[in-house]
C-alpha cells in the first residue's frame, strides 16, 4: 500500500534522519532511494523560504501535527510545490506524508484571476447599464419635448367634427401638420443616433495600423461635397498613424470634424484644424475650429447623449455625437476631453490607448 500509494510517504528516525520512503517520495525529490536515506527532510526544502519559515519540531514534539506547505528543492534544481504532513511518535521518530499541491496552486491562481476579472466586469457592466439607464431617460425626456409637446393644442381638437372654411383655418392645420412633421422627422434621427450608439458600444475592436491623417482628409472631402458652396480653410497634419480599429476612428472622426464643420457655419473665415497637440496630460490629437464654441460651465455635460448646448433653431443635431466619440474613444482605452469659448471656437483632444506620435 505505501509503495502504491500516490503521496510520497517517508520514516525518520529520533534525530530525524530518513530511514525509510517509498518510490513515489523519491521521485518527488528527484533523487533515487540510497541517495535520499539517512538525509534529513530539510535537506531537501528550499534554503530560502526554510531561513523564512523554518520547520517548527516543537510542534510535533507537544503531540501536535505539522502541516505546512513548502517548496522541495529537486536534484535538477526545479521546484515541486508540496503540503507536508507530519506527527512525532512516541519514540521521537516521526512519520510523514507529501503530496504535490502543484496543480491546486495553479487552479487556485486562476480561480483567483478570474475572480478578478469578473469584479472587474461586473464593475464595467455597472457602468455601462448606469450610463444606458441614464441615457435612456434623456431619450424620453427628448422623445416627450419631440412628439407630445406640439400637439398640446391639435388642429383636430379645436375644430372635430367640421371642414376648414376658411384660409385662416387651412393656415393653421398647415402649420400644426409642418410642426408635427418636423418632430416625427426629428425622433427619426434620434433614433437613428440611438442606434448609431448602441452599434459602437456592442462593435468588436479589429485594431491595425493606419494614417489617422489620410482618414480626417476623407471625412473631410465628405463635408465638403455634402456643402459644395462653403468655404472653410481646413488644415490636417501629414503622417500621423494610429493602432486602432479604423471602422470606430472614422466614426469619431465623422463625429468630431462634423461638429466643428457645423458651428463654423456661420464664420466668413471658418477654420478648422487636426493635428497632434501636447497638453497637460502629453500628447493628444486635437480637432480644432474658431466656431461657435461653448461657455466651459456646461462641459460636463457635452459627452452625455442628448445633450446640447445650443438651441435647436440655432444647428441641427441630436446631441449624441459626442457621447459616440467617448464610447469610440473609451473602447480604445483612451479618453476625451474639451475647450471652448464662447463665439472663439472649441478644441476637442483626445487619445486613443496607444503614444500618440507624428512619423518623421
Amino acid at each position: 500500500m505505501v509503495e502504491q500509494a500516490t503521496d510520497g510517504i517517508f520514516l525518520t528516525d529520533p534525530q530525524g534522519r530518513i530511514t525509510a520512503i517509498n518510490d513515489t517520495g523519491c521521485s518527488m525529490v528527484g533523487c533515487p532511494r540510497e541517495d535520499v536515506i539517512g538525509k534529513v527532510l530539510t535537506d531537501f526544502l528550499d534554503p530560502e523560504e526554510l531561513a523564512r519559515r523554518p520547520i517548527r519540531y516543537k510542534l510535533m514534539r507537544e503531540g501536535k501535527p505539522l502541516v505546512v506547505d513548502r517548496q522541495l528543492l529537486r536534484r535538477d534544481a526545479t521546484r515541486l510545490q508540496a503540503e507536508i504532513s507530519a506527527r512525532m511518535l512516541p519514540d521521537g521518530s516521526i512519520q510523514g506524508i507529501v503530496r504535490d499541491i502543484g496543480e491546486r496552486m495553479r487552479a487556485q491562481t486562476e480561480l483567483a484571476r478570474l475572480a478578478q476579472t469578473l469584479e472587474a466586469r461586473v464593475v464595467e457592466r455597472t457602468s455601462e447599464l448606469d450610463r444606458a439607464n441614464k441615457e435612456l431617460e434623456a431619450f424620453s425626456r427628448i422623445r416627450w419635448l419631440t412628439i407630445c409637446a406640439p400637439r398640446s393644442a391639435p388642429w383636430w381638437g379645436s375644430v372635430p367634427f367640421c371642414l376648414p372654411r376658411t384660409r385662416t383655418d387651412w393656415i393653421g392645420i398647415q402649420s400644426t401638420i409642418s410642426s408635427e412633421s418636423t418632430g416625427a422627422i426629428r425622433m427619426n434621427s434620434l433614433i437613428d443616433d440611438l442606434l448609431k450608439l448602441s452599434q459602437v458600444a456592442r462593435a468588436e475592436m479589429h485594431r491595425e495600423d493606419f494614417s489617422l491623417s489620410a482618414l480626417a482628409a476623407e471625412v473631410v472631402e465628405s463635408l465638403k461635397d455634402a456643402e459644395p458652396t462653403r468655404t472653410v480653410q481646413v488644415s490636417i497634419q501629414p503622417d500621423l498613424h494610429v493602432c486602432g480599429d479604423r471602422g470606430l476612428v472614422r466614426i469619431a472622426m465623422e463625429n468630431l470634424l462634423g461638429n466643428a464643420w457645423k458651428f463654423t457655419s456661420r464664420k466668413n473665415d471658418a477654420r478648422i484644424e487636426f493635428g497632434l497637440a501636447q497638453t497637460e496630460s502629453g500628447a493628444a490629437y486635437c480637432v480644432r475650429d474658431n466656431g461657435a464654441g461653448f461657455d466651459m460651465k456646461y462641459v460636463d455635460k457635452l459627452f452625455g447623449a442628448f445633450q446640447r448646448l445650443h438651441r435647436q433653431g440655432e444647428f441641427d443635431g441630436t446631441g449624441i455625437g459626442l457621447s459616440i466619440v467617448q464610447r469610440v474613444v473609451s473602447k480604445h482605452g483612451g479618453r476625451v476631453w474639451a475647450e471652448g469659448v464662447p463665439d472663439q471656437g472649441a478644441t476637442f483632444h483626445f487619445t486613443l490607448g496607444t503614444p500618440a506620435i507624428a512619423e518623421q
